[in-house]
């Protein structure tokens, strides 16, 4: 009995350290595409690695940096109070770059209408 339990507690421990190596991987290829300007496929390999690992706040960090650069206002925030939630450490770490989106955001959306053309008769 005790080596089965054994045997389970070993798969289970074997199967969370593949999924946190597998989070760190697609992490590590994220930040790879966001050197090279390559935002969407950043994003996707940042939200692989956030599918390993729910509680990745570097993910959640990162991929607000990219949705950032895509301009993305309103998801960079999202991502970058996830990363803070996880790990409020990083909230004087990137607090310059959250504002600033907010600011975007603000700006983007306060906007005057449009005016329309006047047609001639």
């Amino acid at each position: 009995m005790k080596t089965q339990t054994n045997d389970v507690f070993n798969k289970q421990a074997e199967q969370i350290m593949t999924e946190e190596s597998q989070a760190e991987t697609c992490f590590d290829r994220g930040l790879v595409h966001l050197w090279v300007a390559n935002y969407t496929r950043g994003i996707g390999e940042f939200n692989k690695a956030i599918a390993f690992d729910l509680r990745y706040a570097d993910a959640y960090r990162f991929r607000g940096i990219v949705r950032s650069k895509k301009r993305d206002y309103s998801g960079a925030v999202v991502d970058y109070d996830k990363a803070i939630e996880l790990d409020p450490n990083l909230r004087g770490e990137f607090a310059s770059e959250r504002e600033a989106d907010l600011a975007k955001i603000s700006c983007c959306t306060s906007r005057p209408p449009k005016s329309r053309k006047r047609m001639e008769p």
